[in-house]
C-alpha cells in the first residue's frame, strides 16, 4: 500500500497540464488513503525500508496503544 501512495503521488506531481490524468490519480490517491493502516504503512516505509511483518505488527500495536491511550504520547513510550 505504501509504496503504491508514494507512486501515485510521485505521478501526481509530473502531470503538468494534464488535467484530466491529474484528476484519475488525485482520485486513486484519495481511495488509497482511505483504507486503515495506510499513515503507519507509509511510515514504515519510509523510515525503515523494507520491514519484516512481524515487526511491523508490533510497530503497529505500539501505535495503536499510543492512540487509545490519552495519558501518554509516543514519545512516553519510546522513553520506556
Amino acid at each position: 500500500m505504501a509504496q503504491q501512495i508514494l507512486k501515485t503521488g510521485f505521478l501526481l506531481t509530473q502531470q503538468g497540464h494534464n488535467l484530466l490524468r491529474r484528476r484519475q490519480l488525485s482520485n486513486q490517491l484519495a481511495d488509497l488513503i482511505e483504507q486503515e493502516g495506510w499513515k503507519i504503512s507509509l511510515f514504515s516505509l519510509l523510515e525503515f525500508n523494507n520491514m519484516p511483518a512481524a515487526n511491523f505488527s508490533r510497530l503497529r500495536r505500539l501505535f495503536q496503544q499510543v492512540i487509545d491511550d490519552e495519558e501518554y504520547s509516543v514519545i512516553n513510550y519510546f522513553e520506556k
